[in-house]
């Protein structure tokens, strides 16, 4: 079948169903540009690690040559040319160079692992960008259905002045009050409108394709069945887990086999060869050689720098610099991971609770309008009184939506650092 009809249905098949927000994880993972450049990364430092193991075998050539000189004919001799076969096989092989070939080989595997890290930070970091626009999206949602609660709250209670207007019962500045707070809750849904299509688009971007129009289901998880981890546990598994802090460590190792492979430029090199050749007049004559005729050569090279100006003191003390300086960064970033992390913690812990708090701040805030909505229809509240309470409950509706989404939005983060989102969704 070919790929563009498989493109189709695809296609089709998601625009079908509501995408859970595993299904837009996994959407990211295929389509995203930058995971795709990191695997291709990782396989080309993995072509590098077989490539370094040439320098670790012999090399052999085979060599050929006809030579033939032409010249005129003289008393001397009567041959108008000469003629020469030859032809010669020889293997070389490294016996020792300080330890260089060695390091190399550990140093592509150390940039393998390297790139390995890499793909898995990419991954890692396709996934935390797509729930994270997840739940930046719902939450945009869902405070725009709380401007729009709000903005109808006030088109209803401006109404009801208008009325009690008409009939002389308040004032003109009831009246004023009233349209100025509607013209605030207009705002407030244009603006939360606004947002909720920057969210999408983010979104979208976020999976590496454009919007389609697709739906999603809404996440149900309630926030206390969310377990939140042990301190000490979370430092552990950041050490153990997060690409980024591994990558570093590997980046150590690669810069200390740098510093050895430095230091093995000062010690001997030892080259040895082994050459046999043949040589006649014509074909027949070669032929001969073979077993009596031949050639065969053993050498054994030992070159010893000594002196080469400041250029090899040079490069050892700068890759022993490098040594250092990839030491202290990967000291630096586990420690700014740490306290990410901690805080990151101590911020769930807060909403874990203070969300139980604001719940019941909306209640009251709920019925407190409702009260004060009846006491001013019987004149016994200001009109202040009845838009105070509404602000306050709009305020506590949005409090609560902000919060609730962030401390789903802070545990991703969390789990971001700590590098379980990988297992989380398919790498082990």
């Amino acid at each position: 079948m070919k790929p563009f009809i498989l493109f189709f249905l695809f296609l089709a098949f998601v625009l079908s169903k509501e995408l859970s927000l595993e299904d837009c994880i996994q959407i990211g993972l295929n389509n995203k540009s930058t995971l795709k450049s990191a695997s291709s990364g990782k396989s080309a430092a993995d072509q590098s690690v077989k490539n370094s193991f040439s320098n670790l075998l012999p090399s052999a050539s085979f060599s050929g040559n006809l030579n033939r000189t032409y010249f005129p004919k003289t008393n001397i001799s009567s041959a108008a040319h000469s003629q020469i076969i030859s032809s010669g096989i020889g293997v070389n092989q490294k016996v020792y160079d300080g330890g260089k070939i060695i390091n190399q080989i550990k140093q592509a595997k150390s940039f393998f692992r390297i790139a390995s890290f890499s793909y898995q930070s990419t991954r890692l970091t396709t996934i935390r960008d797509v729930i994270l626009g997840y739940f930046e999206l719902l939450k945009a949602k869902e405070l725009k259905e709380v401007a729009s609660q709000n903005l109808a709250l006030t088109e209803k209670q401006l109404n009801l002045v208008k009325t009690k207007f008409g009939l002389g019962a308040v004032k003109k500045t009831d009246l004023l009050k009233g349209k100025v707070t509607r013209g605030q809750a207009q705002s407030e849904f244009l603006q939360s409108a606004q947002v909720l299509r920057r969210s999408r688009r983010n979104f979208y971007h976020n999976m590496g394709i454009s919007d389609g129009g697709e739906k999603f289901i809404h996440f149900l998880k309630e926030i206390k069945t969310y377990l939140l981890p042990e301190e000490k546990k979370i430092l552990i598994i950041i050490e153990e887990n997060n690409p980024d802090l591994l990558s570093k460590k590997s980046q150590i190792q690669s810069a200390k086999l740098k510093y050895k492979i430095a230091r093995g430029m000062r010690l001997p090199s030892i080259d040895a060869g082994l050459n046999y050749s043949v040589t006649g007049e014509n074909a027949q004559a070669w032929m001969d050689n073979f077993k009596e005729g031949w050639n065969l050569g053993v050498n054994i090279s030992v070159s010893i720098p000594i002196y080469t100006g400041n250029s090899l003191s040079t490069q050892i003390e700068q890759s022993r610099i490098e040594w250092n300086q990839t030491t202290e960064d990967y000291t630096s970033l586990k420690e700014n991971l740490n306290v990410q992390a901690l805080d990151l913690l101590e911020i769930l812990n807060q909403y874990t609770d203070i969300l139980p708090i604001q719940s019941q701040v909306v209640e009251s805030a709920q019925e407190d309008l409702i009260l004060v909505q009846k006491r001013y229809s019987l004149g016994s509240a200001t009109i202040l009184e009845v838009l105070d309470a509404q602000v306050s409950l709009n305020l506590a509706k949005t409090t609560w939506v902000n919060m609730k989404y962030d401390f789903w939005i802070s545990a991703t983060s969390l789990k971001a650092l700590t590098g379980e989102l990988n297992t989380d969704f398919g790498m082990k």
